[in-house]
């Protein structure tokens, strides 16, 4: 009995993985896959790109690209940004926060980080000019600015205050 039952999940393991791949060969906001050493994968449109280059990577820009991980979203983390647009909203005068990329991944280390940022430098290289990252004051999660060529750290603390 133990034995199909350990068929039965090892089954269901292959089903998902065989689903996991075909979604990433279908799927254009899929992007590079790792299954191992650890499983994380990165999501976005090229659209949202586009708004971080515009907004984040000139030499004026003062939009933060701010990064935010969360815990307890079932065996896995998600990693999420958001950036400002450049301009104000109207009626409140104060900018627009635009969802970006995210990482979903399952170790929490400084390398899932700088995975992070390399599959988003794999889209444009230009996004190593970002001005601004905001975030928590987390070790790992500081890998994230490694690659970004001049790019400021605020932390969390500090630009919510403004916004």
């Amino acid at each position: 009995m133990q034995n199909a039952r350990q068929r039965v999940a090892s089954k269901a393991q292959e089903d998902e993985f065989v689903t996991l791949l075909e979604l990433a060969k279908e799927d254009k906001t899929v992007h590079n896959l790792q299954w191992t050493a650890s499983p994380r994968v990165g999501f976005y449109l090229e659209d949202q790109i586009d708004d971080i280059l515009r907004d984040c990577c000139s030499p004026e820009s003062k939009s933060i690209l701010s990064i935010n991980t969360t815990f307890n979203v079932g065996n896995f983390c998600l990693t999420s940004t958001i950036n400002q647009r450049r301009y104000q909203i109207k009626k409140t005068r104060k900018p627009a926060n635009l969802p970006g990329p995210a990482m979903l991944h399952i170790s929490k280390t400084g390398n899932d980080f700088l995975y992070f940022t390399h599959t988003l430098l794999e889209c444009s290289y230009e996004l190593e000019r970002i001005a601004f990252n905001g975030g928590d004051r987390d070790k790992a999660q500081a890998s994230f600015l490694k690659p970004l060529k001049g790019c400021t750290f605020l932390p969390c603390n500090m630009w919510n205050m403004t916004s």
